[in-house]
């Protein structure tokens, strides 16, 4: 009899410690995805052949491709996006 509610016991235990891990971790995956704001901080910039200037020597140069901006979230993450349409 004692051995049977020391079991129940402990399996009540566990229970309720997962139930409380599940929502504490739940809640802290709903808090960070609120709080994941992004800084667009430019524009895309890739590297376009120099054909101006040949004694200086061909390659590359950078360029800024206005159709795509770049910006960095809160949580170190480089994300990018389509650039709005400007009216």
């Amino acid at each position: 009899m004692k051995v049977n509610c020391i079991k129940s016991s402990i399996l009540l235990i566990a229970v309720i410690f997962s139930i409380v891990s599940y929502l504490h971790l739940n809640t802290q995956a709903q808090d960070k995805k609120a709080a994941a704001t992004t800084n667009w901080i430019g524009y895309l910039v890739v590297g376009q052949e120099e054909l101006a200037d040949p004694i200086a020597g061909r390659g590359p140069y950078p360029k800024a491709d206005a159709q795509v901006q770049i910006g960095l979230r809160n949580d170190g993450t480089v994300v990018w996006r389509k650039s709005p349409v400007k009216k």
